[in-house]
């Protein structure tokens, strides 16, 4: 592709990331004043992080941040899988709300998850439908098609649904996660996606910095902003491991397993909810059940800021996209790529995590540390955090 082309995709999908975040920006005062007017609150209890009731609106924030853009993707690109993906996370958001509003029990949500996955996969097309040849597997047969899809979709959509446990991390993990799925996009080719990809970078953004930095302008993404998000990205795994994908171009001419960079990118949420589903199988109790057992409530019990708990956990994500990254660059074959995603990811989230929770029972020296350590990052009275604590409340 001419590089002249290339400069002007890529302007594009910047003026669409600026008119995300000015949508969100604006469109956030309105949002919060609706949830409080309404009370519609996050209520603390046992399992959650807050000492009071905090409005649960901020999907509708980041739904609009990428909506507005996104038609306008939709349109100039004339793209169908932008038009199913904006039809699927408005029917998740809208589950997601009902949910935080009336508590749904979990097999509804998790029939209407299905629901939708299988509608997208159906109506669109895109599905993961091969194997790209790991352990020797190409094409899946329709059913298996199907099965893996509704599989892949669905568990994605609850890996991001569960992140959404201490301020910043599920919108932190959501910019991180956007901005790198948008290069996969620009480097295929696919304008349209990487657009999007860019637009939801810069939607979660106003949100980010009321959700962390705000007191009187905090405001929770909720349900509904976590399913939408993993609908999008489950469209995005979709779109890119689908046989007849762009993306391909990348493991033929550049030996990249494109298994391993998703697997890489959603390393964290995936097997840490692989991590507790198995505990709680173990436990003989429902995996849907909730606990304090995520991996951010061990960064939370050692006595972290919900900042720093956030900036150590996509650090770890970080991490395990890197050494992707170097096994890459020494020339790891696909399935090598592979396993070296799953073993860094596994050290990452259980090993991580038993790490911390063996160190706070024993009490040993390194905990000690650790402690000294984590009890020093709480950085909500110092100056620049007061200033623009200040700032955003000001403009709520």
């Amino acid at each position: 592709m001419p590089l002249d082309i290339i400069i002007h995709y890529v302007w594009f999908a910047v003026m669409m990331t600026v008119v995300a975040f000015a949508v969100s920006w604006l469109l956030f005062p309105y949002v919060l004043y609706f949830a409080r007017k309404r009370r519609i609150f996050d209520v603390p209890n046992y399992r959650k992080l807050q000492r009071r009731p905090v409005p649960l609106l901020g999907g509708v924030v980041v739904y609009g941040g990428i909506l507005v853009p996104s038609l306008i993707v939709m349109i100039v690109w004339q793209s169908l899988p932008v038009a199913f993906m904006l039809g699927a996370m408005s029917v998740l958001l809208v589950l997601g709300i009902l949910d935080d509003i009336y508590d749904l029990p979990p097999m509804v949500k998790f029939g209407f998850e299905l629901l939708v996955v299988f509608l997208a996969i159906y109506l669109n097309g895109n599905s993961v439908n091969t194997f790209h040849g790991l352990f020797g597997v190409n094409d899946l047969t329709l059913v298996g098609s199907y099965v893996v899809s509704l599989f892949v979709g669905v568990g994605v959509i609850n890996a991001v649904n569960l992140i959404d446990g201490v301020d910043g991390y599920s919108s932190g993990y959501t910019f991180m996660a956007s901005i790198l799925f948008g290069i996969i996009f620009a480097l295929s080719g696919m304008s349209a996606l990487m657009s999007v990809a860019f637009i939801i970078a810069g939607a979660v953004i106003p949100f980010f910095l009321h959700n962390v930095f705000g007191r009187k302008s905090k405001m929770f993404i909720g349900d509904g902003g976590t399913l939408m998000i993993g609908t999008i990205f489950s469209t995005f795994l979709f779109s890119i491991l689908k046989s007849n994908s762009s993306c391909l171009v990348l493991e033929s001419d550049y030996n990249i397993s494109l298994i391993a960079v998703c697997l890489a990118i959603l390393g964290i949420p995936v097997f840490d909810t692989l991590r507790l589903i198995i505990y709680r199988l173990l436990q003989h109790r429902s995996p849907f059940s909730a606990d304090r057992n995520h991996l951010h409530h061990a960064f939370i019990d050692l006595g972290c800021s919900h900042l720093i708990t956030t900036l150590s956990i996509l650090t770890l994500n970080f991490f395990i996209i890197l050494s992707w990254f170097v096994s890459w660059v020494f020339g790891a074959s696909l399935l090598w790529q592979v396993i070296v995603v799953v073993l860094v990811s596994i050290i990452c989230t259980y090993g991580v995590f038993t790490f911390i929770r063996i160190s706070q029972t024993k009490r040993t020296a390194l905990y000690r540390r650790l402690r000294y350590w984590a009890l020093g990052t709480h950085y909500d009275s110092r100056r620049g955090w007061i200033a623009l604590q200040r700032f955003l409340d000001g403009v709520r």
